[in-house]
Formats: C-alpha cells, structure tokens, sequence
C-alpha cells in the first residue's frame, strides 16, 4: 500500500512552485528575498516535518528565527 500523505518536502516543493510564480512580477531585490526565504525554509525541512507543522508557517516561522539571529549578531557586534 502506497502513501497517501505528503511528506514535507512535497509540500515545500508546491509551496515553492507558487512562490516561484509570484517571482515573475517582482523586482530583483524581492526576487533575491524570496529566494532566501525558500532556501531557509528547505534547510530549516527536517526541524518543520518533525514539528508537523504546517509547511508555509515552518517556513515563515525559521525566516523569521534567521533574521531575528542576524540582527542579534549585528547588535553585538556594534556594542562599543
């Protein structure tokens, strides 16, 4: 008997796909953006399938953690 429920990986490839089409009428600078957001989402894939979270918020939710991270590191690094 096959598997019938989508692992998270399939559902990032969908939500990728639509993201993608919402790529075209961007701008470069966004395009880049999201670019960054769906690569922080598939290395962040194994923490989201685990959770059983839904896909799109895993993704939303470490985009968030990163740059919550990078901004923590640029204070630190700016503190005289």
């Amino acid at each position: 008997m096959g598997r019938t429920a989508l692992t998270a990986r399939q559902i990032m490839d969908m939500v990728e796909k639509r993201y993608r089409s919402m790529e075209k009428i961007m701008c470069h600078d966004d395009s880049e953006k999201l670019e960054e957001i769906i690569r922080s989402g598939r290395r962040h894939s194994p923490e989201i399938s685990y959770a059983g979270e839904d896909v799109e918020i895993g993704i939303l939710l470490f985009s968030i953690i990163e740059i919550l991270n990078r901004l923590k590191k640029l204070e630190s690094e700016n503190k005289p």
